[in-house]
């Protein structure tokens, strides 16, 4: 019995200290914001100073970037979230939002991320919650014949740009590449078609870009590592169009998923993995500012 007691006052002790126990500290938010519909999409776009304007974004697109995930783990919600666009203009309390490092994880929210989720949950009424589901993914392997990559001559570590050192151009006005750096855009010698180069970079540099293009998480099973001189081109096929954009280009030439596979020697696999993902649960359209 005296065992008894003294674990039942241990116990009522414990729950005592948690129900005493502070609530989690807010999230921050922005000192003003305005939402309003808009029918033309646009960047967005922040400054130092705490400004956050995004002139133009589907609701999906918004959580996908106040939480640093990808807009395919965003699930659940009418249509209307991922087709209706927004114009946000909002403004964080003076001094509340830091200088940003270089050092800054690119894959965790920030403070301005974090006042983003603040006002979406507020103005939209949004209501989220985070599971892990299986769902299509892709694992990155070599193909048969072994890598086609270019290791970099120099291997090592990538010191950071100097911002007051001029940027060289290129006969074609684009900037010099150097170390650590990488370009993608509609470069390619086919016409219509699309090019990545990279100088002196990570495997993880080209697999990030393949993420957002095939819409869906790649998984590197390659075991390569160093840096590499990359250089990929191919025709976007109907997977790669930009949605709401034109169709992809009727020309002769490499999908991306071949232009792996014959220009780098790699090749992209399809199987069902865990992804973490964010599901709606509730929202409304916002309401009048």
């Amino acid at each position: 019995m005296r065992w008894i007691a003294v674990i039942v006052a241990f116990l009522m002790a414990a729950i005592a200290a948690v129900a005493q126990t502070p609530a989690p500290w807010p999230k921050p938010s922005f000192e003003v914001a305005s939402i309003k519909p808009t029918t033309a999409r646009g960047p967005v776009n922040t400054s130092p100073g705490g400004e956050y304007v995004a002139a133009g974004q589907p609701l999906k697109a918004l959580i996908a970037l106040s939480h640093r995930i990808r807009g395919f783990q965003v699930l659940g919600g009418p249509a209307w979230v991922g087709t209706d666009l927004w114009e946000i203009q909002a403004k964080a309390p003076e001094g509340r939002v830091p200088a940003r490092s270089t050092q800054r994880d690119l894959n965790k929210p920030d403070v301005m991320d974090l006042m983003l989720q603040s006002l979406l949950e507020d103005r939209f009424q949004l209501k989220l919650h985070q599971e892990t589901r299986q769902l299509p993914v892709y694992e990155l392997v070599v193909a048969k014949g072994g890598p086609k990559l270019t290791l970099s001559e120099n291997q090592g570590p990538i010191l950071p740009r100097d911002p007051s050192a001029p940027i060289r151009r290129q006969p074609n006005g684009l900037p010099e590449m150097i170390r650590g750096m990488y370009s993608i855009g509609g470069f390619g010698t086919v016409p219509g078609g699309r090019k990545f180069e990279g100088k002196a970079i990570a495997l993880s540099a080209l697999i990030n870009q393949l993420i957002g293009m095939m819409n869906r998480p790649i998984i590197d099973k390659t075991n390569l590592t160093g840096l590499y001189d990359i250089k990929l081109e191919w025709i976007p096929d109907n997977l790669q169009a930009t949605p709401g954009g034109p169709p992809a280009p009727d020309s002769e030439g490499p999908t991306l998923t071949t232009a792996i596979q014959e220009q780098l020697g790699l090749r992209l696999e399809s199987t069902k993995g865990p992804v973490e993902v964010i599901v709606i649960d509730s929202v409304q359209r916002p309401t009048e500012n």
